[in-house]
This record gives structure tokens, sequence and C-alpha cells, in this order.
């Protein structure tokens, strides 16, 4: 089915309840048949629109894996409702306003091989234990030793693991996912926090990831058609430490990655250890 965006832009929407979506390779955004020829915004903004697919369908599958670990709880809980591609979509064109769309073309344009991935997280607020099963069930599936203990995300409320804002209303939170470390954000978690906060006083809109959102670019990778998690030539997902989050008493900070012999991990990382940082625009 075809819809539009902003009046613009006429894009499918395939059905996803059918489940035969055939694997595909990993994205090849327009602007990299660009070669040297500088991204423009209309561009950029055509690149985001056309991976709305992938991002409802890791969308999706993550309503799907948090449903799993709510009815696994002993506490009673809501079940998530998944809503139709078109609402996630009228949701997607306020949201990608100039400014951001602007400021990722400055970037790009700056840093050859920096890419965005868009994700929609779903709008709600969840729970540690949940989050951490979702992922565990994914490093069940995808990796041959899966490294995803209990009790790494305990320390920190439903606000803090989730990263979303329920209060507006909205069904997702949107976000473009920074597919490299950005240079001056290497450092401590407490720098990172320090340096991302003076940037938002000019970008308001910058932000670090929660892990719900690890957990939803992740799936947003497999939607993709890109491996990780120990299958043969699996993509490398660098260490993502939630560095916004506050450090919890043994002065760590929580992160995703996928090892070096290809296990999914959800685990601590010291705060005071010097790592890579990736910006997002939220």
């Amino acid at each position: 089915m075809k819809y539009e965006f902003g009046g613009l832009i006429v894009i499918d929407i395939p059905d996803f309840a059918d489940n035969e979506r055939e694997p595909e390779l990993p994205i090849q955004h327009t602007y990299r048949a660009l070669g040297d020829v500088a991204v423009d915004a209309n561009t950029f903004r055509q690149n985001v629109v056309d991976q709305f697919d992938q991002a409802y369908e890791a969308f999706e599958t993550t309503i799907d894996m948090l449903n799993v670990a709510r009815a696994a709880s002993d506490k009673i809980t809501d079940k998530l409702e998944t809503p139709e591609p078109r609402v996630v979509l009228s949701e997607l064109e306020p949201w990608l306003t100039d400014a951001k769309v602007n400021y990722a073309v400055a970037d790009i344009n700056a840093n050859p091989g920096v890419d965005y991935q868009l994700i929609a997280t779903p709008n709600v607020y969840t729970t540690p234990t949940e989050i951490t099963d979702a992922i565990r069930e994914l490093a069940q599936e995808v990796s041959p030793w899966p490294q995803v203990p209990s009790g790494v995300l305990d320390s920190y409320g439903p606000e803090e693991v989730s990263g979303t804002q329920p209060e507006t209303g909205y069904y997702a939170k949107f976000k473009l996912v920074r597919d490299l470390p950005n240079e001056e954000m290497y450092g401590e978690g407490y720098a990172q926090r320090q340096m991302l906060s003076e940037l938002r006083v000019k970008y308001p809109f910058l932000e670090a990831t929660s892990p719900l959102e690890d957990l939803v670019f992740l799936n947003a990778l497999r939607a993709n058609g890109i491996q990780f998690g120990g299958r043969p030539n699996y993509h490398p997902i660098l260490l993502r430490r939630n560095f916004m989050m506050r450090s919890n008493k043994f002065h760590s900070l929580p992160c995703t990655y996928v090892s070096t012999r290809g296990d999914l991990t959800l685990s601590p990382d010291s705060a005071t250890t010097p790592r890579d940082g990736f910006i997002s625009i939220g």
C-alpha cells in the first residue's frame, strides 16, 4: 500500500502480518552511491523515509518481545498494542524537522562514511527486567554463548532504562542512531555526559541511547538483513555505553555490544574507563 509523507513523498509499506518478507542485504542508503557529491537535505530526508519499513518492523518486533517479557513477569501489566504503520508514519513527519536534517547532513558531509539508522521505539515505560529478558531472548536466538546476566539494569527506574516520553501521547519515539562513534566523544562516562550536555545547549535534539533503544537498534539492524551474534560473517556491533544514565554504586554504566567471538552482550562497564561515544538525533 502507498502512503504520502508530507504531501511530497510516496512510499510503499508492506504487510508485515504475512511474515513473508524476503531476506535483504544490509541497507544501502541513497547517498552511498553519490561518491564525492555532497549530500543535500532532500536526499537525506528521502533516505530516512526509505528506512521506515525496517524501522516499523523493528518497532513491531520489540513490542512482541516486551509482551513476552511482561507475560513472564509476576506483576500484572497491560499488553502493549501495535498501531498500524500509517499511524506511526504520520508521527514521523513532524518529528523530522529541518534542524535535525541539517545537522545530520552537515555531519555526513564533514565525516565521510558516517551513516544514520532510523529507529522507532515503542513510546512506553518498561522495566529493567522486561528489557533484560527481551535482550536475552534476542541473544539466545543469535549468539552461541549469550552473555546477558540479570541485574545489570536493576539500579535504574523505568524512565531511565526506556528513554521514552509516553506523556507526549505518540506511539513511537523516533531516533537517528549514528553508526560510527563521534570522535570528540571519546572519554570517561562522566566526561561524555558533560560533553553531550554542552552540545545540547545549541542542539537540544541530540541524545544518547537508552537500553530499550539499543534493543530496538539491534532489531532494526536485523530487519535490514544485517547478521550479528555468532553467525558466519557477523556484523560487529561496537560497544555502546549508555553514558547519559547515572552510574550505579559500583561506578558502572550499562552497555550493549557484540563480542569478538560473536556474542550479543549486555553488561556493566566502568564509568571511569575511556570509551567511544555515540551521539544520536532524537
